[in-house]
């Protein structure tokens, strides 16, 4: 057994052991609060949910200071949340070694983001702020039978809160900490009719950078307003309508890109070339725009014989635009500006459920196309993807057969088809021209041509088994077997015959194809000790096939290929232990394990058979303490805890290009005063309370003995702050 697992084993072992004899040993004095969870389409405990998802209410989020998906990233095991390339909101999701790091309109992301009910295609601007947020659910392991967009590796669902058709409320919150962090957030839900209420946000986000550049810019600022608008009526008595808009823009300099030095003899990050984590050698006025907008309308009917019907659509336009330094030095040679990416895409999702005595059911429709566009200078080059265009269409059906009162059965099954088109065109710089000035450039012709054309389409049956077994009215037990499918795509980067491209090969703008994975899974839901202790443990096993990743195919203009050059294997375990010690005082632990392996890999892009995949680091957990006092006022004094560990992360699988990240401790508190009228709160927190040093991205490209760069983003130091929310 990995020795890893075996100690990660043993830790969960003693927990139980330890809190099962303290449970014995005192009497009851606490019961733990249910957790409702969405994950299966379907209001449930999440104690009965045969799928490995994790919930955050919107206390929990705002007691651990979980400030943006980054930050979530950090509290999860087997997930990783980070950051792709230059671009500061750019998100690399990663469930169980499965994702990407690559930041581009060709390149989907094997998880998929859902704000409610609506899929967000992008990955810019995916680092979403936790605004007005009722709960954030991850779900892990294929997620294509109850969803519209087919998630082979898992889902990520951010709820927010919904108007009361019943009470008028409105909320303040203020966010004052260090580098000048200020957080306004207010939000109101307001009456407007015997059946309908309208419920409005609006956010201002803002804190300065933590890396100075060479020109005395300050990196990885925070600067974002974020505006949300829902309606809801009850059009009668069995039918509602929701109506959204969500607008956020970005305005600030950009991810914190420092350049490193030699790596030592396994890859991991070295010193900084600058001397220092909170300075860069880069010269580059940097500067990132993003400004999304979603407009959503979802519609639910109560049908007859106990079915529902609901439909939901949705618009979307995302744009980016800004300059950032992809190296992180001096030279501009990877100076990336005048960035102009823009994705349109449109969604709509037909759904019907149903129950009878022992069955229930869901099925739906969902089609979804989107326009996306990139032009950018880099370097010596000109990439104009002038188009992306993707059109998917999805049917799926579950449903669960109760065999009895205490065994069920649930299979799903789902048809995708996705096809996609690519059009895109380079120009170069001519000899002795200036960096990016556009008449300095010349159309590089392919065959005659300036643009490199391709279209291609994929399609699979995927699905899942689930067996579901109540032991006992407090523990459940399921098995599970799981076909994820990601499809295809188009390589956007357009090779010359001295770079490798030829009529023969597209000119480089070739087609990869799907990638796949199968996966097992075992876990027992259990609630013990008069609902005093809960214990929920999956183990998980999966097999990936044609595994999709990027490598550099150029090195002069730093052109990459995404291909599928290898198969892989991950297994490991999740666990999540809560223990109410007593009334006021209770401890939490969620922590897993991963043993990822390259089991077959094509030597061209330098993979290694028995290395581990990117971003699946072999432990993470996250150890948490809540005390809970009420005070002789009336009011109440609460604090919590965060202590989280994750191990070290490989960030590129290519063993020339190979960058570690080295393994990190977070220590975050948060104490919270409540007075007895609950009119307001004020709280004092700190997040990285020891000034750790980590990193959320690094790249490095090497040739033989030329080092082209080495990279990464250091994450902010310590944080501390207060909070003050007042309801009126």
């Amino acid at each position: 057994m990995n020795p890893t697992l075996r100690g990660a084993l043993r830790a969960v072992r003693l927990f139980i052991t330890a809190t099962t004899v303290s449970a014995v040993a005192m009497p009851a004095m606490a019961a733990l609060e249910e957790v409702v969870v969405t994950a299966r389409k379907k209001v449930e405990n999440l104690q009965e949910t045969p799928v490995s998802v994790l919930a955050f209410s919107e206390n929990q989020l705002e007691s651990r200071n979980l400030n943006d998906l980054t930050d979530l990233g950090t509290k999860l095991p087997s997930v990783e949340i980070g950051r792709a390339g230059g671009i500061s909101n750019n998100a690399a999701f990663f469930i169980r070694g499965l994702g990407t790091n690559r930041n581009a309109i060709n390149q989907e992301s094997a998880v998929a983001l859902y704000i409610d009910d609506f899929y967000f295609g992008r990955s810019d601007g995916a680092l979403l702020s936790v605004v007005d947020v009722e709960n954030i659910e991850v779900l892990r392991g294929p997620q294509g039978t109850l969803f519209g967009r087919n998630a082979s590796a898992g889902a990520i669902r951010y709820i927010t809160k919904k108007p009361d058709l019943e009470n008028s409320d409105y909320k303040v919150k203020i966010n004052l900490g260090t580098d000048s962090r200020a957080d306004l957030i207010f939000s109101g839900n307001s009456v407007v009719g015997e059946n309908s209420a309208i419920r409005y946000t609006f956010a201002t986000l803002n804190q300065d950078g933590y890396v100075e550049n060479a020109i005395g810019q300050e990196l990885g600022e925070i600067g974002s307003n974020v505006l949300r608008l829902a309606y809801a009526a009850d059009l009668s008595d069995t039918s509602s309508l929701l109506l959204t808009a969500d607008y956020v823009d970005t305005d600030s300099t950009g991810a914190a890109l420092v350049d490193f030095g030699p790596r030592d003899n396994f890859g991991r990050v070295g010193q900084p070339n600058s001397g220092s984590l909170d300075r860069s050698n880069s010269s580059l006025s940097a500067l990132n725009e993003n400004t999304v907008l979603n407009l959503g309308a979802k519609l639910t009917w109560e049908l007859n014989n106990g079915m529902d019907l609901k439909w939901v659509t949705t618009s979307s336009s995302n744009e980016t635009g800004g300059n950032f330094d992809f190296d992180g030095t001096a030279s501009p040679g990877f100076d990336v500006v005048g960035i102009d990416r823009e994705s349109d895409s449109f969604s709509t999702e037909i759904q019907i459920s149903g129950s009878g005595d022992k069955v229930e059911w869901l099925a739906g429709v969902f089609y979804y196309t989107e326009d996306s566009r990139d032009f950018r200078f880099q370097g010596n080059t000109i990439r104009n993807n002038f188009k992306h265009d993707l059109e998917s269409i999805g049917i799926f059906a579950q449903a669960t057969f109760d065999v009895s009162e205490r065994f069920s059965i649930t299979p799903g099954i789902r048809y995708t088809r996705d096809e996609k088109e690519i059009g895109t065109r380079e120009f170069g710089l001519v000899q002795g021209g200036a960096f990016f000035n556009p008449g300095d450039y010349a159309p590089i012709l392919y065959g005659g041509n300036a643009d490199v054309l391709n279209e291609d389409d994929w399609s699979a049956v995927s699905g899942r088994l689930a067996l579901e077994y109540k032991s006992s009215e407090n523990v459940f037990w399921f098995a599970s077997y799981a076909r994820g499918f990601r499809a295809g795509g188009l390589n956007d980067r357009p090779l010359t015959g001295g770079r490798g491209g030829a009529p023969s090969n597209n000119f480089g703008v070739t087609s990869f194809d799907e990638e796949t994975l199968d996966v097992f899974e075992f876990g027992v839901r259990s609630e013990l000790f008069d609902n005093r202790l809960r214990a929920n443990l999956t183990y998980f096993i999966q097999d990936l096939n044609d595994l999709q990743f990027s490598f550099v195919t150029d090195p002069v203009t730093g052109a990459r290929a995404v291909g599928n050059a290898a198969e892989g294997e991950v297994d490991g375990i999740e666990a999540e232990l809560i223990w109410d010690a007593t009334y006021n005082l209770s401890f939490d632990l969620t922590l897993g394990t991963l043993n990822s392996e390259l089991t077959a890999a094509d030597p061209s892009v330098g993979g290694e058979i028995g290395q581990d995949l990117e971003r699946s680091p072999e432990l993470k957990y996250n150890l948490g303490m809540s005390y809970d006092m009420d005070l002789n006022s009336g009011g109440s004094l609460s604090l919590r805890v965060d202590y989280s560990y994750t191990d070290e992360i490989l960030q590129a699988i290519p063993v020339r290009d190979r960058t570690i990240l080295p393994d990190y401790s977070l220590l975050s508190a948060n104490l919270a005063y409540t007075p007895a009228s609950e009119k307001w709160k004020m709280s004092l927190y700190g997040t990285n309370i020891t000034d750790e040093e980590y990193f959320t991205f690094a790249a490095g490209v090497v040739r033989g003995p030329r080092v082209i760069f080495r990279n990464a983003t250091p994450a902010r130091g310590s944080v501390f702050g207060v909070k003050y929310e007042y309801n009126f």
